[in-house]
């Protein structure tokens, strides 16, 4: 027969979250596989973070592209933000209570 060469196309599976039909008999490696994600690339405000993403074949044309987490993602971090003060203006008033501003 002619179709004797080409694997046959196992239904996915109940529990498959990320991934494409797998070839019967290659163990389920059809699925993407990724990475942990980085750190947000910003310590004050948006940036991006990344992982990687690959095939569990080795060979990411086997994978289905459509099905392909994404391996990267915007992210917004304020830890490392800091406020920046500018000097305090002189007090408003010659005697008594009076206002001080500053520009933050």
């Amino acid at each position: 027969k002619c179709d004797e060469d080409k694997p046959t196309l196992a239904p996915p599976g109940d529990g498959e979250t990320v991934g494409s039909r797998g070839a019967a008999g290659d163990g389920g490696r059809t699925v993407w596989e990724s990475g942990e994600w980085s750190s947000c690339s910003a310590v004050c405000g948006e940036g991006t973070r990344t992982r990687s993403v690959k095939c569990g074949t080795g060979h990411d044309e086997d994978c289905a592209a459509a099905k392909r987490p994404a391996a990267s993602e915007k992210c917004t971090d304020y830890h490392g933000c800091q406020y920046a003060t500018g000097q305090w203006s002189k007090c408003n008033a010659k005697c008594g209570e009076g206002v001080q501003t500053r520009a933050v």
